[in-house]
Protein backbone atom coordinates (compact mmCIF):
# COMPACT_ATOMS: atom_id res chain seq x y z
CA UNK A 1 0.00 0.00 0.00
CA UNK A 2 1.28 3.37 -1.18
CA UNK A 3 1.63 6.11 1.85
CA UNK A 4 -0.98 8.52 -0.28
CA UNK A 5 -3.01 5.52 0.55
CA UNK A 6 -2.64 4.89 3.87
CA UNK A 7 -3.28 8.84 4.24
CA UNK A 8 -6.00 8.58 2.82
CA UNK A 9 -7.36 5.85 5.40
CA UNK A 10 -6.29 7.66 8.27
CA UNK A 11 -8.06 11.06 7.23
CA UNK A 12 -11.38 8.41 7.11
CA UNK A 13 -10.47 6.82 10.39
CA UNK A 14 -9.86 10.02 12.14
CA UNK A 15 -12.78 12.45 10.76
CA UNK A 16 -15.49 9.21 11.84
CA UNK A 17 -13.60 9.27 15.04
CA UNK A 18 -14.13 12.88 15.77
CA UNK A 19 -17.65 13.72 14.22
CA UNK A 20 -19.19 10.41 15.69
CA UNK A 21 -19.27 11.77 19.15
CA UNK A 22 -21.54 15.26 17.92
CA UNK A 23 -23.50 13.45 14.96
CA UNK A 24 -24.56 10.99 17.70
CA UNK A 25 -25.82 14.07 20.07
CA UNK A 26 -27.83 15.32 17.60
CA UNK A 27 -29.57 12.01 16.72
CA UNK A 28 -29.64 11.52 20.82
CA UNK A 29 -31.50 15.03 20.96
CA UNK A 30 -33.79 14.60 17.97
CA UNK A 31 -35.26 11.05 19.36
CA UNK A 32 -35.84 12.76 22.98
CA UNK A 33 -37.96 15.33 20.76
CA UNK A 34 -40.34 12.26 19.02
CA UNK A 35 -41.41 11.96 23.00
CA UNK A 36 -43.18 14.90 24.02
CA UNK A 37 -41.89 15.57 27.42
CA UNK A 38 -40.84 18.43 29.82
CA UNK A 39 -37.45 17.65 28.82
CA UNK A 40 -38.25 19.30 24.99
CA UNK A 41 -36.41 22.47 25.50
CA UNK A 42 -33.55 20.57 26.84
CA UNK A 43 -33.51 17.93 24.34
CA UNK A 44 -33.47 20.80 21.43
CA UNK A 45 -30.59 22.67 23.05
CA UNK A 46 -28.77 19.77 23.00
CA UNK A 47 -29.73 19.62 19.17
CA UNK A 48 -28.34 23.41 18.77
CA UNK A 49 -25.08 22.28 20.36
CA UNK A 50 -24.25 19.14 18.99
CA UNK A 51 -25.18 20.54 15.72
CA UNK A 52 -22.87 23.37 15.96
CA UNK A 53 -20.12 21.30 17.10
CA UNK A 54 -20.55 19.43 14.00
CA UNK A 55 -20.36 22.00 11.97
CA UNK A 56 -17.48 23.59 13.35
CA UNK A 57 -15.67 20.42 13.21
CA UNK A 58 -16.55 20.29 9.09
CA UNK A 59 -15.51 23.45 8.60
CA UNK A 60 -11.96 22.94 10.25
CA UNK A 61 -11.71 19.59 9.10
CA UNK A 62 -12.28 20.76 4.98
CA UNK A 63 -9.46 22.90 5.40
CA UNK A 64 -7.21 21.15 7.39
CA UNK A 65 -7.65 17.79 5.28
CA UNK A 66 -9.07 18.59 2.36
CA UNK A 67 -6.97 19.57 -1.01
CA UNK A 68 -5.33 22.62 -0.40
CA UNK A 69 -6.59 24.38 -4.16
CA UNK A 70 -4.92 27.44 -5.44
CA UNK A 71 -6.87 30.27 -3.37
CA UNK A 72 -6.52 32.22 0.04
CA UNK A 73 -8.99 32.55 2.60
CA UNK A 74 -9.58 36.02 4.68
CA UNK A 75 -7.97 35.89 8.36
CA UNK A 76 -11.64 36.59 10.04
CA UNK A 77 -12.59 33.41 8.23
CA UNK A 78 -9.66 30.96 9.91
CA UNK A 79 -10.08 32.99 13.21
CA UNK A 80 -14.14 32.53 12.94
CA UNK A 81 -13.35 28.50 12.06
CA UNK A 82 -10.58 28.34 14.48
CA UNK A 83 -12.28 29.59 17.50
CA UNK A 84 -15.61 27.18 16.39
CA UNK A 85 -13.59 24.33 16.70
CA UNK A 86 -11.59 24.94 19.83
CA UNK A 87 -14.89 25.92 21.79
CA UNK A 88 -15.00 26.87 25.14
CA UNK A 89 -12.55 24.52 26.36
CA UNK A 90 -9.39 26.80 26.12
CA UNK A 91 -8.52 30.45 25.81
CA UNK A 92 -7.82 31.00 22.01
CA UNK A 93 -5.02 33.85 21.46
CA UNK A 94 -5.35 34.98 17.96
CA UNK A 95 -2.82 37.12 16.82
CA UNK A 96 -4.01 38.67 13.23
CA UNK A 97 -0.69 40.27 11.03
CA UNK A 98 -0.91 43.84 10.59
CA UNK A 99 0.81 43.74 7.41
CA UNK A 100 -0.65 40.95 5.43
CA UNK A 101 -1.98 41.73 1.62
CA UNK A 102 -5.35 41.64 1.26
CA UNK A 103 -6.01 40.48 5.19
CA UNK A 104 -5.81 37.12 3.23
CA UNK A 105 -3.39 33.86 3.01
CA UNK A 106 -3.45 31.24 0.72
CA UNK A 107 -5.30 28.24 1.29
CA UNK A 108 -1.84 26.00 1.75
CA UNK A 109 -1.02 28.23 4.47
CA UNK A 110 -4.55 28.00 6.55
CA UNK A 111 -3.89 23.90 6.17
CA UNK A 112 -0.90 24.22 7.48
CA UNK A 113 -1.68 26.18 10.45
CA UNK A 114 -4.88 24.03 11.39
CA UNK A 115 -2.42 20.92 11.04
CA UNK A 116 0.13 22.74 13.13
CA UNK A 117 -2.83 23.53 16.27
CA UNK A 118 -3.62 19.77 15.94
CA UNK A 119 -0.45 18.35 16.34
CA UNK A 120 0.43 21.15 19.19
CA UNK A 121 -2.93 20.24 21.32
CA UNK A 122 -2.43 16.76 20.94
CA UNK A 123 1.24 16.69 22.76
CA UNK A 124 -0.12 17.79 25.88
CA UNK A 125 -2.51 16.88 28.37
CA UNK A 126 -5.40 19.89 29.54
CA UNK A 127 -4.36 22.35 27.22
CA UNK A 128 -5.50 25.43 28.65
CA UNK A 129 -4.23 28.05 25.72
CA UNK A 130 -3.88 27.91 22.29
CA UNK A 131 -1.94 30.95 20.60
CA UNK A 132 -1.34 31.85 17.05
CA UNK A 133 0.83 34.02 14.56
CA UNK A 134 0.96 34.58 11.26
CA UNK A 135 3.28 37.12 9.72
CA UNK A 136 4.71 38.26 6.40
CA UNK A 137 8.48 37.58 5.70
CA UNK A 138 10.15 39.03 2.69
CA UNK A 139 9.99 35.83 1.26
CA UNK A 140 6.65 34.24 2.15
CA UNK A 141 4.71 33.72 5.05
CA UNK A 142 5.39 32.62 8.63
CA UNK A 143 3.27 30.74 11.02
CA UNK A 144 3.82 29.89 14.68
CA UNK A 145 1.37 28.24 16.95
CA UNK A 146 1.98 27.75 20.91
CA UNK A 147 0.30 25.35 23.32
CA UNK A 148 0.47 25.55 26.81
CA UNK A 149 -1.23 23.10 29.53
CA UNK A 150 -0.68 21.50 32.78
CA UNK A 151 1.63 18.60 31.46
CA UNK A 152 2.67 16.26 29.21
CA UNK A 153 4.95 16.14 26.34
CA UNK A 154 4.82 15.36 22.91
CA UNK A 155 5.12 11.33 22.08
CA UNK A 156 8.51 10.60 20.51
CA UNK A 157 6.58 9.00 17.72
CA UNK A 158 4.70 12.28 16.79
CA UNK A 159 8.41 13.54 16.83
CA UNK A 160 9.45 10.80 14.15
CA UNK A 161 6.47 11.75 12.07
CA UNK A 162 7.87 15.80 12.24
CA UNK A 163 11.16 14.79 11.14
CA UNK A 164 10.15 12.47 8.77
CA UNK A 165 11.30 9.14 10.03
CA UNK A 166 8.07 7.63 10.45
CA UNK A 167 7.80 3.96 10.86
CA UNK A 168 4.92 1.41 9.49
CA UNK A 169 3.77 1.60 13.11
CA UNK A 170 3.46 5.09 12.96
CA UNK A 171 0.59 5.65 10.11
CA UNK A 172 -2.19 5.76 13.10
CA UNK A 173 -5.05 8.25 12.94
CA UNK A 174 -3.57 9.47 16.55
CA UNK A 175 -0.71 11.05 14.28
CA UNK A 176 -2.37 12.09 11.29
CA UNK A 177 -2.03 15.63 11.67
CA UNK A 178 1.68 15.06 12.21
CA UNK A 179 2.11 13.28 9.00
CA UNK A 180 -0.09 15.16 7.08
CA UNK A 181 1.69 18.15 8.12
CA UNK A 182 5.41 16.63 7.24
CA UNK A 183 4.10 15.98 4.01
CA UNK A 184 2.62 19.20 3.10
CA UNK A 185 5.79 21.02 4.19
CA UNK A 186 7.97 19.06 2.37
CA UNK A 187 5.93 19.22 -0.98
CA UNK A 188 5.55 23.21 -0.94
CA UNK A 189 9.04 23.63 0.26
CA UNK A 190 8.10 24.70 3.55
CA UNK A 191 10.89 25.09 6.69
CA UNK A 192 9.03 22.80 9.68
CA UNK A 193 10.78 23.74 13.29
CA UNK A 194 9.13 22.76 16.58
CA UNK A 195 10.36 22.96 20.08
CA UNK A 196 8.25 20.48 22.71
CA UNK A 197 8.47 20.60 26.57
CA UNK A 198 6.54 19.77 29.70
CA UNK A 199 3.14 21.46 28.85
CA UNK A 200 4.35 23.86 26.08
CA UNK A 201 5.02 22.71 22.53
CA UNK A 202 5.41 25.96 19.78
CA UNK A 203 5.34 25.17 15.94
CA UNK A 204 6.80 27.27 13.40
CA UNK A 205 6.47 27.46 9.81
CA UNK A 206 8.21 29.43 7.22
CA UNK A 207 6.56 28.84 3.64
CA UNK A 208 8.39 30.73 0.18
Amino acid sequence: MTIDLRLADLVASRLCHDLVGPAGAVAAGLELLEQPSDMDPEAMDLVRMSASQLNARLNFFRLAFGKAEAGSVDLQSIERIMAGYLGDSLTFNWHPPQDMAGNKITRRSSRLLFLASMVAQSAILRVHSLSTQIASTETGTALGVLAEGQSGEMDPAMRRVLDGTATDDDFVPALLPGLLLHHCCRDGGCELQYDAGKGVTEIAILCP
